[in-house]
């Protein structure tokens, strides 16, 4: 009976081994014509999303149509600089006034004294207004950037001083943005541009006058200190000219007398004998020097006999 058990077990162990085999492989060949049946009849390739797409980018931008569809109509407006004088200061507001949804029936282009902006600015959200250009001007923003404008009839107001420049066409470009609730995703911008002219103030005129005329003092100084130079160098150049004409003046006049005496004529000049010692005509003592003196004849008071050598 021990032998029989054995045996029952080993049989009902293979039996139990090759009953699991088999489940095995039949659930591979399942498995196979499962797949089979659900793969698409067709050969193309699926093409993989492309990249920003899908059910979650498709969810994100109705969701942004969505909320920018939600939004309400807005009016912005600002006060008009129009002419500056240089270096004033002026106070530049915008306002952005919630007036709900619906059509719009009549625009206006000023309302309370101020330009009224031809284009909507949605409102119902955070709503910012920024000065990007500031052209000619100095422009200091006195407010938050960002302001709440949510339901009907709600506004915000933006403040800026304005400094004027130099004297002409000055310029300002805002930029509004509506934001996503809770994020900074834009759902809509506006951007417009306010002309304005600088002209110039009294005190800028005093100023540049005073300018022109301490150039034209400072040239007129230059134009002296030139001429100063020049007269200098003219009498330097006079001085040495007058001082060669002089010379040659001189010169010229030795010359002369030179050549009148070499050109005299015979007789004009007696040649005589005198006496070194010879102290008058009455003494008529004897001669002890002669010398020979040529000179020019003249009136003698005595007659003087010339000894003969």
């Amino acid at each position: 009976m021990a032998r029989i058990s054995g045996r029952s077990v080993t049989l009902v162990a293979k039996f139990v081994a090759v009953f699991m085999i088999a489940g095995v492989i039949a659930g591979v060949i399942a498995a196979h014509f499962i797949q089979t049946a659900v793969r698409p009849s067709t050969s193309e390739p699926v093409s993989a999303p492309a990249p920003g797409s899908g059910p979650g980018q498709d969810i994100y931008a109705a969701r942004l149509r969505k909320d920018e569809q939600s939004l309400d109509r807005g009016v912005l407006t600002y006060s008009p600089i129009g002419s500056l004088k240089t270096a004033a200061k002026t106070q530049f507001e915008v306002v952005v006034t919630d007036v709900g949804r619906g059509p719009q029936h009549a625009r206006l282009t000023e309302y309370n004294g101020m330009t009224v902006y031809q284009q909507d600015v949605p409102t119902g959200g955070i709503v910012g207004v920024h000065i990007v250009g500031c052209e000619n001007l100095t422009c200091q923003q006195q407010s938050s950037p960002k302001q709440p404008v949510l339901v009907r009839g709600d506004s915000a107001t933006w403040d800026w001083q304005i400094t004027a420049g130099m004297p002409g066409p000055a310029k300002i470009t805002l930029r509004v943005d509506t934001y996503d609730q809770g994020s900074e995703q834009t759902l809509h911008e506006e951007i417009f541009r306010v002309n304005a002219e600088v002209m110039p103030s009294p005190v800028y005129k005093t100023q540049q006058r005073r300018k022109v005329i301490a150039g034209m003092a400072k040239g007129i100084v230059g134009d002296i200190v030139t001429i100063g130079s020049v007269a200098t160098a003219i009498l330097a150049i006079g001085g040495v000219a007058g001082w060669v004409v002089a010379n040659r003046r001189k010169q010229s006049k030795t010359n002369r007398r030179k050549k009148d005496t070499g050109n005299q004529a015979p007789g004009s000049r007696i040649g005589t004998w005198q006496a070194s010692n010879m102290p008058s005509c009455a003494d008529h003592k004897s001669v002890r020097r002669l010398v020979r003196v040529w000179s020019t004849p003249r009136a003698s008071s005595c007659q003087t006999k010339t000894p003969r050598l």
